[in-house]
């Protein structure tokens, strides 16, 4: 009994840890991109975040060029391309079916702090209608 206890308060301990870490990334960068609870529209998947430092070890090992342009496919409130934006690339690209989470990724590339890629698109779509010639 008392392993599975210590078990269950250090995973709990361990999801704490996350989400602060989170929020730490969330005020550094000046960007809103939680969802609390999570939503649903229509035949779509709720809302769901990856960690920052997730997101950024996947970074990494792209070994992302200066002249690569970075997609996004569900893009959401633009989490992963507020992250891509801090590396050195030619543009941005996010694609999300929800125009709420569109705009909120518009809004929070358009606002976050640090460095910033001048050159992003986020755009309303399904992605398999989306033209994919101008991504690397």
């Amino acid at each position: 009994m008392l392993p599975e206890l210590a078990e269950r308060c250090l995973t709990k301990l361990q999801s704490q840890a996350v989400r602060a870490e989170n929020l730490l990334w969330e005020r550094r960068l000046g960007i809103s991109t939680r969802a609390p609870g999570g939503f649903q529209t229509g035949e779509y998947y709720r809302y769901i975040t990856q960690p920052y430092r997730l997101i950024f070890m996947m970074l990494d090992r792209l070994a992302l060029q200066p002249d690569d342009v970075f997609l996004d496919i569900g893009c959401g409130r633009g989490r992963v391309l507020c992250c891509a934006a801090q590396y050195d690339l030619s543009s941005l690209m996010g694609v999300d079916h929800s125009a709420e989470l569109v705009d909120s990724a518009r809004r929070n590339l358009h606002s976050m702090r640090g460095p910033r890629i001048s050159r992003h698109t986020v755009i309303c779509a399904k992605a398999e209608e989306l033209d994919y010639d101008r991504v690397t």
